[in-house]
């Protein structure tokens, strides 16, 4: 994440916005940054790699591919998870970044789809040109990280 990513994502969540991390990247990978960001790690969600008898990882995955449809099905299941342990309140997604067309673009589609009371939604592509298939959704170039 860039320091902008997460200066934001404290922002969003101390207004009461809770925030997830969805990623193609190994669960153990995206929960060492988390812990490492300070971001916790109970909104992380990343790829489950299956463990040998022996607790060596494997070349197996456990549960949804978290790439492309399967990203965007992952933010629904999340969102129907938080309406159902909390069933008086509603649960939409407002945004969604990503960097990656073919990775992120079908959940940021799917963002971008969401019919809020108030507003609109937006999915963000960061770096990389915005496909012309993807309906809403917009690149944003990010400056680079400064040397050192």
């Amino acid at each position: 994440l860039f320091a902008e990513a997460l200066a934001g994502w404290r922002r969003l969540e101390a207004a009461g916005v809770r925030c997830w991390v969805i990623s193609a990247s190994a669960d153990f990978f995206v929960k060492e940054a988390a812990a490492r960001l300070g971001v916790g790690e109970e909104r992380c969600v990343g790829m489950r790699v299956r463990r040998a008898a022996d607790g060596r990882l494997s070349d197996a995955l456990e549960g949804p591919l978290l790439f492309g449809a399967g990203k965007a099905e992952r933010m629904r299941e999340l969102l129907a998870g938080m309406a159902a342990a909390e069933p008086e309140r509603v649960f939409l997604p407002v945004a969604g970044f990503g960097n990656d067309p073919e990775s992120d673009g079908p959940m940021l589609e799917a963002v971008c789809q969401t019919v809020l009371p108030a507003g609109r939604s937006v999915g963000v592509l960061v770096n990389v040109p915005a496909p012309a298939a993807r309906g809403g959704v917009v690149q944003v170039p990010c400056r680079p990280r400064p040397a050192g």
